[in-house]
C-alpha cells in the first residue's frame, strides 16, 4: 500500500511517477452496475477486499 496526497499537483505528480516506475498495480478484482455504487464503496473500503479476491 502507499500513501497518495488527496489533491493537486502534487498528487498528479505522485501518481505519474508510481506509474512510469511501475510500483502503481491496480487489483480489479469485481465490477458493479451503476445503481449498486454504494455496496462497491463497501467492498473497496472494508476487510472484504484482497489483492487475490
Amino acid at each position: 500500500m502507499f500513501v497518495v496526497p488527496r489533491r493537486g499537483p502534487a498528487a498528479i505528480g505522485h501518481l505519474r511517477g508510481l506509474i512510469e516506475s511501475g510500483d502503481f498495480k491496480p487489483v480489479v478484482d469485481r465490477q458493479y452496475p451503476l445503481d449498486q455504487i454504494v455496496e462497491a464503496y463497501r467492498h473497496v473500503y472494508t476487510a472484504r477486499r484482497s489483492a487475490t479476491s
